[in-house]
């Protein structure tokens, strides 16, 4: 392999390079395209998708936790010999601006 093309490897890997010209003016076409507006846009929306991402990973883990809560209330309250519809009605005080009344219904079966 070239002396350019290991250089050109190495600058892609955040590695030190030889700064020959070849990569030089690599450097100076990636510095120039890092100052449009095209790249800002493009990190902007990259930023916004990895929060949207981050904030949508936080939420499915408070419904997979609350689920979890849910579920193991149920089974305890049936162990307690309390019926479906006390059940429902509890999971229904504590959980319905969460979930709606067929999905608290749901988790008794």
């Amino acid at each position: 392999m070239s002396q350019g093309l290991d250089d050109f490897y190495s600058l892609m890997e955040g590695k030190s390079t030889t700064n020959s010209k070849f990569i030089k003016r690599i450097k100076k076409m990636m510095d120039n395209y890092r100052k449009t507006e095209e790249w800002s846009e493009h990190v902007m929306n990259t930023e916004q998708i990895k929060e949207m991402a981050l904030a949508q990973g936080v939420e499915e883990g408070k419904r997979e936790a609350t689920v979890s809560a849910i579920s193991k209330t149920v089974k305890m309250l049936k162990r307690m010999n309390q019926s479906n519809e006390q059940i429902l009605q509890e999971l229904k005080q504590d959980y319905s601006d969460e979930f709606s009344d067929e999905e608290l219904e749901e988790f008794l079966k």
